[in-house]
């Protein structure tokens, strides 16, 4: 229980450096592509406390606060993106409100210790994942 607790918190710690990391650029495709790869970074996270729910390593409260956090951060995300005019944020923008419902709905299953509910959340997540990866792809082949 405690190594995966030890990884989430490492995980969120190293999401915390590259946020730190990130700098302003003047390319927008640029921008873009970090942006892309917080919310991969925060769905991870998502996934992995789910992944360690199901298994029950990690603490019911513990796992409902990262799930909150990682909420609270893809709406971050997408508020930040929201005031950009770019087609292809759109697309993500709406990846983005996909990825918020599933993390919502599967905070709710964590919290009725509904693991069949969180498995099903978890298969929305990684399909979620992958689109993800896809667009973050395509926008780092226009930079």
């Amino acid at each position: 229980m405690l190594g995966s607790i030890k990884r989430i918190l490492i995980s969120n710690y190293l999401l915390l450096l590259t946020l730190l990391n990130i700098s302003c650029s003047s390319n927008p495709n640029e921008d873009l592509s970090k942006e892309l790869k917080t919310v991969s970074s925060w769905a991870a996270t998502a996934h992995m406390v789910g992944e360690a729910s199901i298994r029950g390593t990690v603490p019911t409260a513990y796992a409902k606060e990262t799930l909150k956090k990682s909420r609270e951060k893809l709406q971050e995300q997408t508020d930040k993106l929201s005031k950009s005019p770019e087609a292809q944020e759109k697309k993500v923008l709406e990846s983005l409100q996909q990825l918020q419902k599933t993390i919502s709905q599967m905070s709710i299953a964590v919290e009725q210790k509904d693991n069949k509910e969180i498995a099903t959340q978890l298969e929305h997540l990684s399909r979620q994942e992958k689109k993800i990866r896809t667009l973050a792809k395509q926008v780092s082949e226009k930079s």
